[in-house]
């Protein structure tokens, strides 16, 4: 973590050299529109501004990759030290004060009492020696010790079985994981916390809470903007019917003595249904050698629960963000109104922010975001307001996210990355309004025969997943708007 912190100060002096070769370049912005001969990048000005955003940028790169990194080995370690520390005698016997696998809180925190902690952590760890024996039971049979037999037999649960169900996270979980990622770049930061207290019986669920908090938190740090996305998830596939409506133009009534309200004009809202489906998208294979799975075997499944959460946080933010709505979800771009065109097809003027800023209704601005590829953050830097003070500020060093105008900047590598013409470059308003459904447990399948002569084994994903923006009828206002390059 020192090299962490060391890069993370690094990155705030950038940041402090960024908005001073931007308040420069202003300088001589002003300076030539009185005398046209002034150059706007004299000398090596242009190399080192170019140069210092991409030292940042990278550095920052680097430190969301290392942290989210660390995020999964901490949580590992700590988790395995939990498991010997609640052994006793060969038998689980967990303090109240004791961390749960794969959460943030205590068997306390969650209400059990010290029997009911008891069967809790024995099923936990029965789950994770059954979930082992399914990854790695082909691969390396001999690592199948009698522990991990005993422990399928007493979840009634055979390793030979080519699919297994993962239950994603519960809506409330994922909204209190997701709110804590609105407020820290840290991922290794965010507290996985189940909101209710889990089950201590015998039920179908089979993958233990390490696994399923890996994968939400890679999800997660590939996919940025569902940290402000209403997510919702659903037990079921079935089609999801969610209200939204306008009525914007119309107002109550005040009563006085002696108003008869039965002969008022009675104006209904105008209500529309949104429908949520359930794409099912697929991670592609996940090929595991199976020299990794013998000489790793407590390793596996975080490897496996990484590249799963990283791979469908890509497609599905992918989809929420530009999916046509045609076959496919639809994207917060596809969704969104148009706002401002931008003066200049190349270029982005702080009039134009403002101007995208207010087209937006003032009942949408207090939760306003405002997002872009990270590419375009670079011409965001040079921006200053009226009194020469830069409209983007750094949340390296606060460890918040980045600002411009006062409000959460949030990159989205799927908008567009150059500032041209026709481009939409820039979006804001409330992402909340975009919601998003995720089917209740993905389906993770082993293919053991079909990379044999490669000596791998194959892991691949399903989950359900869409997303659309709700929004009014075309008259009404729109949550989100769009920034167009002339």
């Amino acid at each position: 973590m020192v090299a962490i912190a060391e890069k993370r100060q690094k990155a705030a002096q950038l940041a402090n050299e960024i908005k001073k070769l931007g308040s420069e370049f202003q300088q001589r912005q002003s300076a030539q529109e009185k005398d046209p001969s002034v150059n706007l990048w004299p000398d090596e000005t242009r190399s080192a501004w170019d140069r210092v955003n991409s030292e940042y940028d990278q550095l920052v790169e680097q430190i969301n990759t290392e942290e989210s990194s660390a995020a999964i080995n901490e949580r590992m370690a700590k988790v395995t030290e939990d498991q010997k520390r609640s052994t006793r005698h060969g038998r689980q016997m967990p303090g109240l004060d004791d961390t749960m696998p794969g959460e943030s809180r205590t068997y306390g925190d969650a209400g059990f009492d010290r029997d009911e902690a008891k069967k809790y952590a024995q099923r936990e760890d029965d789950k994770r020696l059954a979930f082992q024996s399914y990854l790695v039971r082909h691969a390396a049979p001999h690592l199948v010790t009698d522990k991990h037999r005993d422990a399928c037999q007493r979840l009634g649960f055979s390793p030979d079985s080519a699919e297994i169900r993962v239950p994603l996270m519960d809506t409330e979980s994922l909204k209190h994981m997701r709110s804590q990622a609105r407020r820290t770049n840290a991922i290794r930061d965010i507290e996985v916390r189940k909101m209710n207290k889990p089950t201590t019986g015998a039920g179908p669920e089979l993958v233990p809470q390490t696994f399923l908090a890996t994968f939400e938190l890679a999800m997660l740090a590939t996919s940025p903007m569902f940290a402000y996305t209403d997510t919702i998830t659903t037990a079921s596939g079935e089609d999801m019917l969610f209200p939204v409506g306008n009525d914007t133009a119309v107002t109550g009534v005040l009563v006085t003595e002696g108003n008869d309200l039965s002969s008022d004009t009675q104006t209904d809202p105008v209500l529309e249904r949104l429908t949520l489906r359930a794409y099912d998208y697929s991670s592609r294979f996940i090929r595991v050698s199976q020299q990794l799975q013998r000489d790793a075997i407590v390793d596996v499944d975080q490897i496996v629960a990484t590249l799963l959460g990283e791979r469908l946080g890509r497609i599905t933010m992918q989809h929420a963000t530009v999916g046509t709505g045609s076959s496919q979800p639809q994207g917060v771009v596809t969704g969104s109104a148009a706002g401002v065109t931008a003066a200049a097809a190349a270029a982005i003027a702080t009039s134009d922010l403002i101007r995208l800023q207010h087209s937006v209704d003032p009942m949408y601005r207090g939760n306003g975001v405002f997002m872009c590829h990270d590419l375009v953050t670079q011409a965001l830097r040079l921006l200053n307001d009226t009194t020469g003070r830069p409209l983007w500020m750094s949340g390296i060093r606060e460890g918040i996210p980045d600002t411009l105008l006062g409000q959460p900047l949030i990159y989205n590598q799927y908008m567009a990355s150059t500032i041209a013409t026709t481009n939409i470059t820039m979006l804001y308003g409330d992402l909340s309004y975009q919601k998003v459904r995720r089917v209740g447990s993905m389906r993770l399948i082993r293919a053991q025969e079909r990379f044999i002569e490669f000596l791998e084994t194959g892991f691949l994903g399903y989950m359900g997943f869409d997303s659309r923006l709700a929004r009014w009828t075309a008259a009404g206002p729109c949550p989100v708007k769009r920034l167009t390059q002339a």
